[in-house]
């Protein structure tokens, strides 16, 4: 049985599956707009010259409140909402697999109780984004040939390993989904004038180049996301305050490149020196319907 939660910045979610007296119901908009357009060649024929496909954006549905004072849990609801910076449609349809979406609430129409004692309360939701997963990439690490330099890396617990396509600091990284996927980079330890760089596999083609004249110390962190809507690179110091480092960046290349759907593709660390430090990349899938 498929499930949904709404989820706020910081991580907390409600479950609207009655675990906590609130039910979903009767959703739509969870699918997919196709807009094909085709050639009249005549005598019947049809030649396709587009076929745009677009997730719906707006999904509509039945918030059903069923607890012991429904219209107390639907304030509580509102306020918990309102107070939030950013809300998430959270869809698992099967499995674990969860999918994201990044929502704002158009309206909540709030009505009368039933003559069950439930409240009923059509509800519209205005989709930022397509629909998303995201996953820990597969990371190894090795020194270069002749042991030109030393990485002595540790990594999280949710990173799966495997050989990596490159001889240094590197994450072979694939796009799943139906639209190029973004990532998340994070390098906490001291480095010099960090270079990141996304190529293809097979092509070797160079997708985009997020080099830095910056210098981070021990217990400071760089973080470059490529999200779409919310690429930045942040510098964030020992005592955990960020600083925006784009006026560091070198925008003869492209800084926040995707991961094309058609290729994998290695990402690079290099560096002037020494690498001593921790990484750890997600990368992000995005979907038009699931």
């Amino acid at each position: 049985m498929r499930k949904f939660f709404i989820e706020n910045q910081q991580g907390s979610r409600i479950p609207l599956n009655g675990e906590s007296g609130i039910f979903l119901s009767e959703p739509t908009g969870l699918g997919v707009t196709l807009s094909p357009s085709f050639a009249d060649l005549h005598k019947g024929f049809f030649r396709s010259i587009s076929g745009e496909t677009e997730p719906q954006s707006t999904v509509a549905c039945d918030l059903v409140f069923k607890g012991d004072d429904a219209y107390a849990d639907y304030r509580n609801f509102v306020d918990w909402c309102s107070a939030a910076g950013e809300l998430f449609l959270i869809y698992k349809p099967f499995g674990t697999t969860e999918f994201y979406r990044g929502i704002q609430i158009n309206y909540l129409t709030k009505t009368e109780l039933t003559d069950t004692r439930w409240l009923v309360v059509p509800t519209s939701l205005a989709c930022t984004t397509p629909w998303y997963r995201a996953a820990p990439s597969r990371m190894s690490m090795s020194s270069e040939q002749g042991n030109v330099m030393q990485y002595p890396f540790r990594f999280s617990s949710d990173l799966s390993y495997s050989s990596s396509n490159a001889g240094s600091m590197a994450a072979d990284l694939s796009a799943a989904g139906h639209i190029p996927a973004s990532f998340v980079f994070t390098y906490t330890g001291a480095i010099i004038n960090p270079k990141l760089t996304l190529q293809g596999v097979t092509s070797g083609k160079v997708y985009g180049i997020c080099s830095l004249n910056a210098t981070l110390n021990q217990g400071e962190t760089l973080e470059v996301s490529t999200r779409y809507g919310e690429s930045y690179v942040t510098i964030t110091d020992s005592r955990g305050v960020p600083r925006d480092a784009l006026e560091s960046l070198n925008l003869a290349y492209e800084p926040f490149p995707r991961i094309p759907i058609d290729e994998d593709c290695t990402l690079y660390l290099a560096a002037d020196g020494d690498i001593r430090g921790s990484a750890t990349v997600r990368v992000f899938y995005y979907y038009r319907s699931v």
